[in-house]
């Protein structure tokens, strides 16, 4: 056997996730089927992040095994002629046989794209939010930049009462004619973490969270509220990277229970 590692992207609208779930169309499954039509015998299909429902990906890294024989060519060359129109292999190619793309990445970037303007999407339906107001970028920005370093994200995941300690290299937004981008970097992503930073931000944009608002969830204040989550229509994975794996902890002893445990999203 080999094994073969592929990036791809898809569009997440006619998906119910990236990760395999018995009776639902998911990435992972569409993926898998057209393997067992062309190299039988490859097995399961592993990704690099779990993407929700409706969520999208522009540099998606997956491996799997494969039949000796087969070289990454015709395996992406067969993949592309036999897959759904909304993934599509970029690139494939030969990699070690214990490389595991979800635990050896170490960092992952994802943005959230919101189209703001005041005509409904037409072009951008389903792929972007929809925010009529407009967006106070500057304001969006400097509340971005609070959520850099390492921090307990508890207050942007869905309903845990542990720490969620993680480390962001990068948080941004910026406006590029009518679309906002928050582009967000970080070691590892709890579930819905993404969602809910963008939420809150686009919160602040509104005028309706200040930036000392934002600070208040971030620090996870008795009083503040929980960032509410914004719809998987506006998120896409765009880099995975590999390379040493920054351990946040080693500063402060044993890593976080929560760190371990929770699903990387």
């Amino acid at each position: 056997m080999g094994r073969v590692r592929l990036t791809i992207e898809y569009d997440g609208s006619g998906y119910a996730g990236s990760q395999f779930q018995p009776e639902e169309v998911t990435v992972q499954g569409a993926i898998e089927a057209v393997l067992d039509r062309i190299a039988p015998g490859c097995g399961r299909v592993e990704m690099a992040g779990r993407t929700d429902a409706g969520v999208h990906a522009s540099a998606q890294v997956v491996a799997f095994d494969h039949p000796e024989g087969l070289s990454p060519d015709r395996l992406a060359g067969g993949l592309n002629a036999l897959l759904p129109a909304d993934i599509a292999v970029l690139s494939a190619r030969a990699c070690d046989s214990d490389f595991d793309p979800r635990r050896k990445a170490s960092a992952r970037t994802y943005e959230y794209r919101v189209l703001n303007r005041t005509a409904r999407p037409g072009l951008a339906r389903g792929r972007a939010l929809h925010v009529a107001r407009n967006l106070d970028i500057a304001a969006m920005n400097a509340a971005a930049q609070r959520l850099v370093g390492i921090h307990d994200f508890a207050n942007f995941v869905v309903e845990t009462d542990e720490p969620v300690t993680r480390r962001l290299t990068d948080c941004a937004c910026w406006r590029h004619g009518e679309l906002v981008h928050i582009r967000v970097s970080a070691n590892a992503f709890a579930k819905r973490m993404v969602r809910r930073i963008a939420g809150a931000l686009v919160q602040v944009g509104l005028g309706r969270w200040s930036v000392n608002d934002f600070q208040v969830v971030v620090d996870r204040a008795p009083e503040a509220p929980v960032a509410p989550s914004a719809p998987a229509v506006g998120l896409y994975l765009t880099e995975i990277e590999y390379g040493d794996r920054y351990d946040p902890f080693q500063s402060t002893g044993q890593p976080d229970r929560a760190f371990e445990e929770i699903d990387v999203n």
